[in-house]
């Protein structure tokens, strides 16, 4: 199920290409950037493993920083929270999504593929390029990867995982005042 955390301007399209990665703005907070020396999969993370180190990279796919999400104009991307429904003690983004249902393990043959599948074309009125944000706890939590594989695999080319999650965002909020 998608709950609207905050309103987000679902009118407004991106161009093809849009670089949300602005270098002024990689700045990292907590353990975002820290290897844990994880390779990146192709596959979902199983269940039994989700709470587990994450790899710094994703395939087909972009790790996205806290400076960069922080300097996201309001409607220039779609920014998913997989994980607030799991744990409300951390509030969502500004602008973020609620949707923890993308994040379900599985296999890409499933019938959450097809779900996500549908609702992104939705959301995006059909455009695979228009920038995508997924975000869960931080780098140990592997339900933002996930919700972004399926994403990929769904054929969409802007993607981005907040590998920083709720951590990172709670730890720069409470130093920019957020």
């Amino acid at each position: 199920m998608l709950v609207p955390a905050i309103t987000a301007a679902a009118g407004i399209a991106a161009a093809d290409g849009v670089n949300l990665l602005n270098p002024g703005a990689a700045k990292v907070y907590d353990d975002e950037a820290r290897d844990f020396g994880i390779k990146p999969m192709d596959r979902l993370q199983t269940a039994e493993k989700i709470d587990s180190p994450t790899p710094l990279s994703i395939p087909g796919g972009k790790v996205i920083t806290t400076g960069e999400v922080a300097n996201l104009a309001s409607g220039s991307a779609w920014i998913f929270d997989v994980f607030t429904c799991i744990a409300p003690y951390y509030p969502p983004l500004p602008d973020a999504y609620v949707w923890n249902y993308a994040a379900t393990p599985g296999t890409f043959d499933d019938t959450v593929q097809s779900n996500v599948a549908e609702m992104l074309a939705k959301m995006t009125k059909g455009n695979k390029a228009f920038p995508i944000v997924f975000y869960c706890a931080g780098p140990h939590c592997w339900l933002g990867y996930n919700a972004a594989l399926r994403a990929i695999h769904a054929g969409y080319r802007n993607v981005y995982w907040y590998r920083g999650g709720a951590e990172a965002w709670r730890i720069y909020s409470a130093s920019s005042g957020e």
